[in-house]
Parts: C-alpha cells; structure tokens; sequence
C-alpha cells in the first residue's frame, strides 16, 4: 500500500491520538525551557526540531554535526529545512576521523562517533548556559543494535520521543500531520554505516560510496545502500525496486559506473534493502 494513503487515511480517533502525541513531546520541551537538538535532517529529529520551535521559540536549536561521513546532499538538505522552519541552527564539525577507535571500525564504532558528537554539542551547551540536550532516538530504535544509544545515556542525553512512546509510524502520522516534508523519508544513517566491520574507514571510501549511491538515486531509486566490501561493493535498494535493477541493461550501466568509480567487483543484492541487515550478522556473529 502507498504510504501516503496508509498515513493520511485516518479516524477521528487516530487523529486525537496525534494530537495527544504533538501535546506530550510539546510539555517535554517545556520542562526543559531551553534545548540543544542533535539534528540531522532525518525524520525524527526534523520533528523534534519542528515540535521544540513551537514550543521554545529561540530557546530551541538544531545542532547539525558535519564530518565525511554526511552525505553532502544531506546536509544541504538539512540546512534547508532548518531555514523554512525558521529554526534556530548551529554547524559543528566533528573529528571522530581523528579517532582511531572509530577508524577501526568494529562493531561499536557508532558508539565513538555518537560520543564525539554529543561531547560538542555538550560544549556548544555549556558555552550558552543550556541544559539540556535531546535527541531522536525513539521506540523502535531500541529493538536494533544501536551502539549510539550507549553514547547518548553516558552522555545524559535525552529522547523525548521515546520518552513520549512513540514508534517510527507514530512519528511519520504526526510529522505529515505537521506538514513536515521530510514525513516519509527512508532511513539515511551515515557514510560509515555501508562499510563493513573490520574495514577501516577512509576518507576516500566515504566519498567513492556517496558518488554511487547518488548515481543510483538520479535513476530514479528512492532507497540505496552501497557497501563496501573490502574493494568490492554490494548495491542494494528498496524491494520494490529490486526487479528494475536486476534487468541486464539497468544492471550493466550501474556495475559499469561502480566500476568506474573505483569498485574492484559489484554485487547486486536479489533480496533488496533490510534495515539493520548489517547489525544483525553482527549480533549473530
């Protein structure tokens, strides 16, 4: 079914229900009167920067970090929902490339970059006298392997919309609600995310995946994921979307511009994207 008849096909009683949301995350930001929002552009804390505006006024602000491993694409993308919002935001640049715990990438590596991005919006924090600071995590974050959840709780961030209960279809209902234009945006984690544990990252690695994914993306491919394999990648895209991309001409043009891009050998996955497919084997083993 098309989600934006699945979302906007609602009861009297499910819209209350928003509402009921929209109020809830609303009086959180209120207990806490002024809030640094770790913003990256996603859903989640698109609706937390939207909710913490109408709540707090100027006492409400995104932080966006940038670093490799942000798409560039996003976060332009991020900036300028910022500004139709008329929201409040501040660019750190973070150095978790400076980290070799992060470089190594093993399976915590999204703890040592949650961690350096919280430890400067803290700082960013105490230098304006705030608080508090939140971010996106919510209620079905916490059935995946999320490392960075570790950071946040070390580091006493708060996630208002798990404080509230809300799911990711709760938050796509009220962000459409809200006339959010990012509602159903698919997941976009970082750069970081398609290389696969044990490979360390690079720089170089980072940009030649976010060159594939935005050729695939201009094909006309709402959801892709390119990994990195060593020097090989794996492409992978939505369901939907797997037959298209497994017809020898569409295939040939991708693997031939991969290739291109500096790919030693191209996979394309028949069974399409999964989110958390990468974490799984790794919590398996």
């Amino acid at each position: 079914m098309d989600n934006s008849y699945r979302f906007n096909n609602r009861s009297k009683s499910q819209t209350k229900q928003i509402q009921h949301h929209y109020e809830l995350i609303q009086h959180i930001f209120i207990e806490m009167e002024h809030v640094l929002v770790a913003f990256s552009g996603g859903v989640d804390s698109a609706l937390l920067l939207k909710v913490g505006t109408d709540a707090l006024g100027a006492k409400c602000t995104g932080v966006l970090g940038v670093s490799p491993s942000l798409a560039g694409d996003e976060k332009n993308q991020a900036i300028q929902f910022a500004q139709k919002l008329n929201a409040n935001l501040e660019i750190l640049f973070t150095r978790e490339m400076e980290n070799p715990l992060y470089l190594q990438n093993d399976h915590r590596r999204c703890f040592y970059c949650k961690q350096e991005l919280y430890s400067e919006i803290w700082r960013l924090a105490e230098e304006k006298n705030i608080h508090f600071v939140v971010d996106g995590t919510n209620a079905d974050d916490v059935t995946d392997y999320r490392p960075g959840l570790d950071a946040a709780k070390a580091l006493k961030v708060r996630s208002p919309l798990l404080e509230a209960g809300l799911g990711k279809d709760d938050i796509r209902n009220l962000a459409q609600y809200l006339n959010i234009p990012v509602w159903d945006k698919p997941a976009q984690p970082c750069l970081a995310s398609r290389v696969m544990y044990g490979q360390p990252i690079e720089a170089a690695v980072l940009e030649k995946i976010y060159y594939a994914e935005q050729f695939i993306k201009k094909r006309g491919y709402k959801i892709v994921r390119v990994r990195s394999i060593g020097s090989y990648a794996s492409v992978e895209v939505g369901k939907d979307e797997v037959d298209r991309l497994l017809q020898e001409e569409e295939s040939h043009i991708i693997i031939k511009t991969l290739y291109d891009l500096g790919f030693q050998k191209v996979h394309i996955d028949p069974d399409g994207y999964r989110q958390g497919k990468l974490n799984a084997r790794t919590a398996t083993g």
